[in-house]
This record gives structure tokens, sequence and C-alpha cells, in this order.
């Protein structure tokens, strides 16, 4: 029985460590072109975030979301309205990312920027 045990831990631990968790910060802007469009947030085919961007009156705010992938590379897809970006993501490398929408020339941008620790946001 306890061999049972002890072998039913080890492949919980073993799977555990092959997961690999992504944690996304979506930024809201305070452009008003930019609010209210629909975006998507889709990581090695799973979509990870469906909404629409809000704009805030004074400085950024966050929206924060996650999601385990088994995959040391990534693709990232963003859709805002009816723009793709797209972009590779490497973990532990990029395990933080900050999705940030923008106008540009009357155009919906997006860039991301990626961190191996934790963002300190002030």
């Amino acid at each position: 029985m306890k061999r049972i045990l002890y072998l039913a831990l080890l492949i919980l631990s073993i799977s555990s460590c092959s997961n690999r968790e992504y944690v996304f910060l979506l930024e809201n802007s305070n452009k008003d072109k930019l609010d209210k469009l629909p975006i998507e947030v889709i990581l090695d085919n799973k979509k990870v975030y469906n909404g629409k961007l809000k704009i805030v009156n004074y400085s950024p705010s966050f929206e924060t979301f996650s999601q385990v992938t088994t995959n040391n590379v990534s693709i990232l897809t963003v859709k805002i309205a009816d723009k793709t970006f797209t972009y590779d993501i490497l973990y532990p490398i990029n395990k933080y990312v900050i999705i940030s929408p923008f106008i540009k020339d009357n155009e919906v941008m997006c860039v991301i920027n990626t961190s191996e620790e934790k963002f300190r946001l002030e």
C-alpha cells in the first residue's frame, strides 16, 4: 500500500513539474479610441482571455490572468478588433507578460513586455 502511495506521489510531482504557468497582465489604456474594442488572447491555440478593452481616466490599470502549458516555446496570439498580433514566448524567460494595446497613426497596435520575474508596477 505504501509503495502505491509513494508511486502516486512521485507521478504527481513529476507531472506538476512539467506544467509551466504564464502570467499575463492586460494594460487598460486611457485612450478613448480603444474603449470597448474586443480583445482575445490565445496561447498555443487555447483561448486564455476574451473580453473588451476598458479605458481609465488616469494612469493605466491592469487585468491579470494566467494559463498553464507544457511547452517551453509557446505562441501568443492577441486579436484586437480585426487585427492579429503573434509572438513567440519562451518559458521561463518570458514567464510574465504585459500586453499593451495602443493607437499609432489611427491604427490599433499591440506590444508585449516580458520578464522572468514579477513586474513591479508602481
